[in-house]
């Protein structure tokens, strides 16, 4: 009994750092290439921000929008917060900036959010 004790602690400790280090996720946005069926990866991005507008984000995810491309529509964040170490990032990957065009509405709208950047 008592040699199983170390193990059950390592194993506990590793469940922890596990749990800690899934939460951040970045989000990959593109107009030309993308698809909002697809999963949000690096290699199969969404295509619009309306697909956007529906994720859930939690302290330390990240949208990034292709750069170079324009974006119609509005980011609509309400009530999401990040951290002082896992900010919710918002911005461009790639060559250039990404435009969001939100017509003559604002293109960005957050409200009653924290740690946003």
């Amino acid at each position: 009994m008592k040699s199983s004790l170390p193990i059950l602690l390592i194993l506990a400790t590793m469940l922890i750092l596990a749990s800690n280090s899934v939460s951040a996720r970045t989000f990959y946005v593109n107009s030309q290439t993308g698809n909002d069926s697809n999963s949000g990866r690096f290699r199969k991005p969404f295509k619009s921000i309306d697909k956007v507008n529906t994720l859930r984000l939690k302290a330390g995810n990240s949208v990034l929008f292709a750069g170079n491309q324009t974006f119609a529509g509005n980011l609509k964040l309400k009530g999401i917060s990040g951290t002082r170490r896992k900010p919710i990032v918002i911005s461009s990957y790639g060559n250039g900036r990404a435009i969001l065009n939100g017509a003559k509405q604002n293109a960005i709208w957050a409200d009653s959010c924290s740690w946003l950047q």
